[in-house]
């Protein structure tokens, strides 16, 4: 499993690569309504993935 950066996370990256985490930082100003966005277009590349494993989003606070 390799670990990626948000901004090559793709359609093509999480369902043929073995991916297992995706780094995401701050830094772009993003709204939450952006970052829940993001999330939920990953979880779906994802679940659409040859093995279907969801994406788990943790947040250091």
């Amino acid at each position: 499993m390799a670990q990626i950066e948000r901004s090559v996370a793709s359609p093509s990256a999480l369902s043929g690569l073995p991916v297992g985490s995706v780094l995401s930082g701050p830094g772009d100003g993003a709204s939450p309504s952006d970052w829940a966005d993001m999330i939920d277009r990953m979880q779906h590349w994802a679940l659409a993935s040859r093995l279907g494993i969801p994406i788990l989003r943790m947040e250091r606070i």
